[in-house]
């Protein structure tokens, strides 16, 4: 009985969580009260407060989970052993596709909340991001994947690219080819090619390879 309390608790929570960053999604940090999250969730404000105090709670906890599954994801797989160029692969589409997702965005949200917010909680947040790359960029210069770059350089030169076009998309909408040039340069950098490859050829080749870099 405990356990399915819990599991239905944590369902809810989970629920709380993602109703509320479409709203902030859509409506940037300052716009959303904890009773636009009672409405859109169809809970009384008691149950909402049942879970959450306020609407930082909520968003400062979704965005460490947020952390933790990206941190997770990206050390799992260098465990076991997979290929870093379908790894940045799979990364570099990911980061198209949010990158095109204005409506999607949580730049603007994070931008407002950054104004009301501790500092170090979007220090921390941006160190467990440096660090989650440079390991990454390591594993792949040191199975000879990579071409031997900075990993600190790459770290700022992508992460900042793609959260600057985040922050505009929401201003005004951009041109697909603006994330395309982003993910093709980090490419371009970090691949080694074989005489006459474009970085396009050269990716055309991983997407045939399974996760360990095995063909399909």
């Amino acid at each position: 009985m405990e356990a399915r309390k819990r599991s239905k608790g944590e369902k809810t929570r989970a629920f709380i969580k993602e109703t509320a960053r479409k709203l902030f999604a859509s409506r940037g940090f300052k716009e959303v009260t904890m009773k636009d999250i009672c409405e859109a969730c169809g809970l009384s404000r008691g149950g909402l407060y049942r879970y959450f105090g306020s609407t930082r709670e909520i968003f400062e906890e979704m965005f460490r989970e947020l952390a933790a599954g990206n941190e997770k994801n990206f050390f799992s797989r260098m465990e076991n052993g997979e290929s870093a160029r379908q790894i940045l692969e799979d990364i570099l589409e990911q980061g198209c596709l949010e990158m095109e997702d204005s409506k999607a965005s949580l730049s603007l949200a994070i931008y407002e909340y950054s104004q009301v917010s501790r500092s170090d909680f979007w220090e921390k947040q941006v160190q467990v991001s440096h660090q989650k790359w440079i390991r990454f960029l390591e594993y792949g210069i040191s199975r000879g994947e990579f071409n031997k770059v900075s990993p600190e350089q790459i770290t700022d030169l992508y992460l900042y690219a793609y959260q600057g076009v985040r922050m505009w998309s929401v201003i005004f909408p951009m041109k697909p080819e603006v994330s395309r040039h982003i993910t093709d340069s980090i490419r371009e950098i970090l691949l080694p090619r074989e005489p006459g490859n474009s970085p396009a050829e050269e990716m055309d080749a991983v997407k045939e390879t399974g996760p360990a870099g095995r063909e399909k």
